[in-house]
């Protein structure tokens, strides 16, 4: 089961696409200015980087495993060793003994995310 973080990248790009125009009337001022290169710059890597985290689920199942993507280190939780699962302010959050994993309910569908939570709660009522 994957389960993709579509908003949020659209909201990124369209912040770092007005970041761009902004840093290009800049240059339209004053050639010269170091802050608008510095800002179109930034806001390219910005675009980039939603653009490749884009192709990446943000939560998925696989081996048994839950994996919650990150920028540096995904997080992951073995299915089996979940103790708790609860909901507190569109937030899930699963704990494990020495693991916990807080996952954002407001960028994910809804109903993949009720899917989700049906799959979890099955699985540890098993």
């Amino acid at each position: 089961m994957k389960i993709y973080d579509r908003q949020s990248h659209k909201t990124s790009i369209f912040i770092f696409g007005l970041q761009i125009i902004l840093g290009v009337f800049g240059l339209v001022n004053d050639i010269t200015n170091l802050f608008s290169y510095v800002l179109i710059f930034l806001s390219l890597i910005g675009i980039l980087a939603a653009l490749y985290f884009k192709k990446f689920p943000y939560i998925e199942i696989a081996d048994g495993e839950i994996i919650k993507q990150a920028l540096f280190k995904n997080k992951s939780v073995k299915i089996a060793d979940i103790k708790s699962f609860e909901k507190i302010e569109n937030k899930l959050i699963i704990k494990t003994e020495n693991k916990q994993i807080k996952i954002s309910r407001d960028i994910v569908d809804v109903l993949e995310i009720r899917k989700f939570e049906e799959y979890i709660k099955n699985k540890i009522n098993q």
